[in-house]
Protein backbone atom coordinates (compact mmCIF):
# COMPACT_ATOMS: atom_id res chain seq x y z
CA UNK A 1 0.00 0.00 0.00
CA UNK A 2 1.25 3.40 -1.14
CA UNK A 3 0.25 6.49 0.93
CA UNK A 4 0.71 9.66 -1.50
CA UNK A 5 0.68 13.57 -0.61
CA UNK A 6 -0.53 15.87 -2.58
CA UNK A 7 3.13 16.35 -4.60
CA UNK A 8 3.63 13.48 -4.93
CA UNK A 9 5.99 12.15 -2.15
CA UNK A 10 5.28 8.45 -1.21
CA UNK A 11 5.21 7.62 2.45
CA UNK A 12 8.28 5.83 3.58
CA UNK A 13 8.02 3.19 6.40
CA UNK A 14 11.94 2.26 8.28
CA UNK A 15 13.01 -0.39 10.35
CA UNK A 16 12.67 -3.91 11.43
CA UNK A 17 9.00 -3.10 12.13
CA UNK A 18 8.35 -1.33 8.96
CA UNK A 19 7.14 1.78 10.97
CA UNK A 20 5.46 4.92 9.19
CA UNK A 21 7.35 7.71 9.39
CA UNK A 22 6.14 10.89 10.04
CA UNK A 23 6.57 14.60 10.93
CA UNK A 24 4.70 17.01 12.41
CA UNK A 25 3.83 20.31 11.71
CA UNK A 26 1.65 23.09 12.49
CA UNK A 27 -1.55 24.05 11.02
CA UNK A 28 -1.74 25.60 7.74
CA UNK A 29 -2.59 29.20 7.58
CA UNK A 30 -2.94 29.75 3.84
CA UNK A 31 -2.10 33.47 2.80
CA UNK A 32 -2.19 34.83 6.20
CA UNK A 33 0.04 34.13 8.93
CA UNK A 34 0.84 32.90 12.46
CA UNK A 35 1.53 35.39 15.79
CA UNK A 36 2.75 35.48 19.10
CA UNK A 37 2.78 38.02 21.56
CA UNK A 38 4.12 38.18 25.33
CA UNK A 39 2.92 40.74 27.88
CA UNK A 40 3.57 41.58 31.68
CA UNK A 41 1.01 42.91 33.79
CA UNK A 42 1.84 45.63 36.18
CA UNK A 43 1.76 45.37 39.63
CA UNK A 44 -1.31 44.04 41.25
CA UNK A 45 -2.70 44.98 44.26
CA UNK A 46 -4.37 41.01 45.93
CA UNK A 47 -7.14 42.99 47.44
CA UNK A 48 -8.34 43.46 43.24
CA UNK A 49 -12.04 43.00 43.15
CA UNK A 50 -13.04 39.26 42.54
CA UNK A 51 -13.27 38.27 38.80
CA UNK A 52 -11.24 41.15 37.50
CA UNK A 53 -9.93 40.90 33.70
CA UNK A 54 -6.21 41.40 33.72
CA UNK A 55 -6.36 40.40 29.60
CA UNK A 56 -8.27 41.20 27.05
CA UNK A 57 -8.50 40.03 23.27
CA UNK A 58 -10.72 41.35 21.12
CA UNK A 59 -10.84 40.36 17.03
CA UNK A 60 -12.42 42.83 15.20
CA UNK A 61 -12.09 41.46 11.36
CA UNK A 62 -15.42 41.04 9.08
CA UNK A 63 -14.04 38.33 7.48
CA UNK A 64 -10.90 36.62 8.69
CA UNK A 65 -10.54 34.94 11.63
CA UNK A 66 -8.38 34.07 14.71
CA UNK A 67 -7.49 30.91 15.56
CA UNK A 68 -6.21 30.76 18.97
CA UNK A 69 -3.83 27.85 19.27
CA UNK A 70 -2.35 28.70 23.25
CA UNK A 71 -2.60 30.65 26.23
CA UNK A 72 0.35 30.69 28.92
CA UNK A 73 0.60 31.77 32.07
CA UNK A 74 3.16 32.95 34.64
CA UNK A 75 2.93 34.82 38.24
CA UNK A 76 4.89 35.43 41.09
CA UNK A 77 4.80 37.26 44.40
CA UNK A 78 6.09 40.89 45.10
CA UNK A 79 4.89 41.41 48.39
CA UNK A 80 4.43 38.51 50.65
CA UNK A 81 0.67 37.45 50.27
CA UNK A 82 -1.64 36.33 53.40
CA UNK A 83 -1.02 33.12 52.55
CA UNK A 84 -3.75 31.16 50.56
CA UNK A 85 -5.01 30.38 47.18
CA UNK A 86 -5.96 31.91 43.69
CA UNK A 87 -7.29 31.17 40.72
CA UNK A 88 -7.27 32.44 36.78
CA UNK A 89 -9.79 31.49 34.46
CA UNK A 90 -10.20 32.13 30.33
CA UNK A 91 -13.49 33.24 29.01
CA UNK A 92 -14.93 33.49 26.00
CA UNK A 93 -16.39 36.66 24.55
CA UNK A 94 -19.35 37.28 22.70
CA UNK A 95 -20.61 40.76 20.94
CA UNK A 96 -17.77 42.41 21.86
CA UNK A 97 -18.55 45.25 20.08
CA UNK A 98 -16.92 48.25 22.43
CA UNK A 99 -13.03 47.85 23.39
CA UNK A 100 -12.04 47.05 27.36
CA UNK A 101 -10.74 50.30 29.39
CA UNK A 102 -7.60 50.93 31.23
CA UNK A 103 -4.36 48.80 31.69
CA UNK A 104 -1.48 48.71 29.23
CA UNK A 105 -3.29 48.86 25.15
CA UNK A 106 -1.14 47.02 22.72
CA UNK A 107 0.48 48.38 19.24
CA UNK A 108 1.17 45.79 16.67
CA UNK A 109 2.22 47.05 13.26
CA UNK A 110 4.64 46.19 10.46
CA UNK A 111 6.33 42.44 11.52
CA UNK A 112 5.43 42.30 14.99
CA UNK A 113 4.06 39.61 16.33
CA UNK A 114 4.75 37.74 13.02
CA UNK A 115 6.10 33.96 13.37
CA UNK A 116 7.70 34.30 9.78
CA UNK A 117 8.37 37.92 7.94
CA UNK A 118 6.61 36.84 4.90
CA UNK A 119 3.44 36.34 6.66
CA UNK A 120 0.89 39.53 6.70
CA UNK A 121 0.85 42.27 9.13
CA UNK A 122 -1.29 41.24 11.74
CA UNK A 123 -5.13 41.78 11.44
CA UNK A 124 -5.52 41.93 15.26
CA UNK A 125 -6.51 45.41 16.71
CA UNK A 126 -3.83 47.65 17.93
CA UNK A 127 -3.46 49.93 20.53
CA UNK A 128 -7.32 49.47 21.72
CA UNK A 129 -8.66 45.74 21.11
CA UNK A 130 -5.58 43.82 22.88
CA UNK A 131 -4.58 45.16 26.62
CA UNK A 132 -3.28 43.72 29.43
CA UNK A 133 -3.94 45.37 33.31
CA UNK A 134 -0.99 47.53 35.02
CA UNK A 135 -1.88 47.98 38.48
CA UNK A 136 -5.54 48.09 38.53
CA UNK A 137 -8.42 45.47 36.95
CA UNK A 138 -9.47 46.71 32.96
CA UNK A 139 -12.66 48.68 31.97
CA UNK A 140 -15.06 45.30 30.78
CA UNK A 141 -16.20 47.41 27.78
CA UNK A 142 -18.98 46.02 25.85
CA UNK A 143 -19.69 42.14 25.58
CA UNK A 144 -21.12 39.31 26.58
CA UNK A 145 -18.92 36.24 28.50
CA UNK A 146 -19.73 32.11 28.28
CA UNK A 147 -21.68 31.54 31.05
CA UNK A 148 -18.81 29.24 32.48
CA UNK A 149 -14.71 29.62 31.56
CA UNK A 150 -13.34 27.33 28.92
CA UNK A 151 -10.80 26.68 31.47
CA UNK A 152 -9.79 27.24 34.77
CA UNK A 153 -6.14 27.41 37.13
CA UNK A 154 -6.28 27.36 40.82
CA UNK A 155 -2.75 27.91 42.70
CA UNK A 156 -1.47 28.53 46.19
CA UNK A 157 -0.55 31.81 47.27
CA UNK A 158 2.48 31.47 49.92
CA UNK A 159 3.24 34.49 52.49
CA UNK A 160 6.96 34.66 50.89
CA UNK A 161 7.92 37.52 48.39
CA UNK A 162 9.92 36.89 45.66
CA UNK A 163 8.19 33.31 45.24
CA UNK A 164 6.23 31.96 41.46
CA UNK A 165 2.76 31.56 41.95
CA UNK A 166 2.46 30.16 38.77
CA UNK A 167 5.36 28.67 37.13
CA UNK A 168 5.88 30.96 34.02
CA UNK A 169 5.07 29.13 30.64
CA UNK A 170 1.73 27.27 32.70
CA UNK A 171 -1.17 26.02 30.11
CA UNK A 172 -3.92 28.15 30.53
CA UNK A 173 -5.27 27.01 27.07
CA UNK A 174 -3.47 24.53 24.29
CA UNK A 175 -5.04 23.20 20.95
CA UNK A 176 -2.56 20.96 21.11
CA UNK A 177 -5.12 18.30 22.71
CA UNK A 178 -8.57 20.23 21.56
CA UNK A 179 -10.33 22.09 18.98
CA UNK A 180 -8.33 25.50 19.13
CA UNK A 181 -10.52 28.95 19.77
CA UNK A 182 -11.95 30.35 16.87
CA UNK A 183 -12.57 34.43 17.20
CA UNK A 184 -15.39 35.70 14.63
CA UNK A 185 -15.58 39.42 14.13
CA UNK A 186 -16.59 41.20 17.74
CA UNK A 187 -15.65 37.84 19.62
CA UNK A 188 -12.36 37.48 21.84
CA UNK A 189 -10.99 35.91 24.71
CA UNK A 190 -10.24 37.30 28.53
CA UNK A 191 -8.10 35.78 31.76
CA UNK A 192 -10.22 36.97 34.93
CA UNK A 193 -8.94 36.67 38.57
CA UNK A 194 -11.53 35.23 39.99
CA UNK A 195 -10.08 34.99 43.90
CA UNK A 196 -6.70 36.13 45.03
CA UNK A 197 -5.39 36.61 49.27
CA UNK A 198 -6.85 39.83 50.39
CA UNK A 199 -3.28 41.11 50.73
CA UNK A 200 -0.05 41.36 49.04
CA UNK A 201 1.00 42.34 45.81
CA UNK A 202 1.55 39.78 42.56
CA UNK A 203 2.73 40.58 38.83
CA UNK A 204 1.84 37.84 35.60
CA UNK A 205 2.93 37.40 32.39
CA UNK A 206 0.77 36.03 29.51
CA UNK A 207 1.70 34.31 26.02
CA UNK A 208 -0.90 33.91 23.25
CA UNK A 209 -0.21 32.46 19.78
CA UNK A 210 -2.67 32.84 17.11
CA UNK A 211 -3.07 31.98 13.59
CA UNK A 212 -5.06 34.41 11.60
CA UNK A 213 -7.17 32.55 9.09
CA UNK A 214 -9.73 32.83 5.98
CA UNK A 215 -13.14 30.72 5.94
CA UNK A 216 -11.57 28.38 3.40
CA UNK A 217 -8.73 27.38 6.01
CA UNK A 218 -10.32 26.91 8.98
Amino acid sequence: MQIRGFDGQIAKVGGANQALRASIYPNEVGILGSYGLGLVTGLIGAAIAANSEIFQFRWTDATRFARIKSVRVGAGVITAFTAGAGQLSLHVARAFTVDGTGGSPVTMATNDQKHKTSMGVTLAPSALGVRVATTAALGAGTKTLDTNPLAVLGFGCPAVAGQSIINPGTELFSSRERFPIILAANEGIVIRVPSIPATGTWTAGIDIVWDEVAAADL
